[in-house]
């Protein structure tokens, strides 16, 4: 008897690159996420720098320049607009994250289904292989036996 070959072999290798696929597009997404929370970390650590600063001149004792208390402002209003905006980029790179976790998870359950069908295949195969084993042995038990008889 020959050896045991799945006859959806192929589909099971090609369903085992789209489950890699899809991990590597789950990590890549991932690793995007982690990218932009470092960005809003820095914006909120030079907002808090920013507020310190101006703090630091208006609580000088000399004179206090109001074009650079305006600067201040504006850098803060535009550092608050871009934390927004940051945590716009972050909500999306959020839900595409989940997308491809969906994908992986799809490109998972459909290589399962596949490799349950080959472990099912392969144990009936190997049954066989036992009853054809067993039937050989009784039939050489048997000649023997009426071997044994005969003499």
């Amino acid at each position: 008897m020959k050896g045991y070959k799945f006859r959806l072999q192929s589909l099971l290798d090609t369903r085992t690159n789209q489950l890699e696929n899809a991990q590597l597009e789950f990590s890549r997404v991932q690793y995007k996420l982690q990218l932009e929370n470092k960005k809003l970390e820095e914006l909120y650590d030079k907002l808090k720098q920013t507020n310190v600063g101006l703090k630091s001149v208006l609580s000088s004792s000399l004179s206090i320049d109001p074009f650079t208390i305006n600067n201040y402002r504006g850098y803060i209003v535009k550092l608050e607009s871009d934390i927004g905006h940051q945590h716009k980029v972050i909500a999306d790179v959020e839900f595409e994250l989940e997308e491809k976790k969906n994908i992986m998870l799809e490109a998972m359950k459909a290589k399962k289904i596949l490799e349950k069908l080959k472990e099912k295949g392969l144990k009936e195969f190997n049954e066989k292989i036992e009853k054809h084993t067993m039937a050989e042995i009784d039939d050489i038990a048997t000649s023997r036996y009426i071997r044994n008889q005969s003499i």
